[in-house]
């Protein structure tokens, strides 16, 4: 199996704006070709801090290819690859974390983790859906009708769930968080692509910032994640920012 070359922009993508982070600096649009048609468009440092992260999970995945073989993207093949990714990269939960931190530290939250997997399994051939809701990020891969898996990042060893009432049930709970900013109320369930999920690291950056009472980084983390995601919790989030910053003198 080659390694599909927009799975490799994909993974630079995700990791950029895992590097802005890092670095606490944002570098605006720069480093984003912004406005692009295309969720696959991307502006690529050729930095060895950018790319060798990036080849070394193509060298992981790779590897595990030539140990397995070819495979049909079937739920065993599921069920054996979230076993295997997370147990050599989701060791540590921690807030706010981006998929750089995944691969050089093994720490992640559920935005890093699902980008993590959901990059490993589209590599394999399988289609994950990733969903949004107001406060979690988590996947789901459809196998035939009624047969589909839901893939929690965040739960461990038992985050591989295939039993349609316990996916129902959480994906209940996922759906009945609600999230406050300032007066307004957010609940809600929706599908994200990778370029949207790497807003959600902009976004995650804001908000760590935010609650750090570093205002002007999180003004621009969140420009940065509105520029790839424009929604409203982020903008609503913004908007807040703006106001703190008013009355700043």
């Amino acid at each position: 199996m080659q390694y599909r070359p927009y799975l490799l922009i994909l993974c630079q993508w995700l990791l950029s704006a895992a590097l802005n982070a890092q670095e606490n600096q944002p570098s605006g649009a720069d480093s984003w070709a912004l406005g692009r048609d295309g969720p696959f468009f991307f502006w690529q440092d050729s930095s060895s801090a950018q790319t060798r992260p990036t080849e070394a999970l193509q060298q992981y995945l790779d590897a595990l290819q030539a140990k397995w073989g070819d495979q049909k993207p079937d739920k065993a093949l599921a069920r054996r690859l979230f076993f295997k990714v997370s147990g050599d990269y989701l060791k540590n939960y921690a807030q706010f974390t981006s998929l750089l931190e995944v691969l050089d530290q093994q720490s992640f939250d559920c935005v890093s983790g699902s980008a993590l997997l959901g990059l490993a399994y589209a590599y394999w051939g399988f289609a994950p859906e990733i969903h949004e809701t107001a406060t979690h990020v988590y996947i789901l891969l459809h196998f035939c009708e009624q047969d589909r898996v839901l893939v929690e990042s965040t739960a461990g060893q038992m985050g591989f769930i295939d039993a349609e009432a316990d996916i129902d049930r959480a994906r209940a709970v996922f759906q009945g968080e609600v999230l406050r900013i300032g007066r307004q109320s957010f609940r809600f369930d929706r599908q994200v692509d990778l370029r949207q999920l790497a807003g959600l690291q902009y976004y995650n950056l804001g908000v760590a910032t935010y609650n750090q009472g570093q205002l002007l980084y999180a003004q621009r983390y969140l420009q940065m994640a509105l520029e790839l995601y424009p929604e409203d919790r982020i903008q609503a989030l913004q908007a807040l920012c703006q106001a703190r910053l008013a009355f700043q003198p």
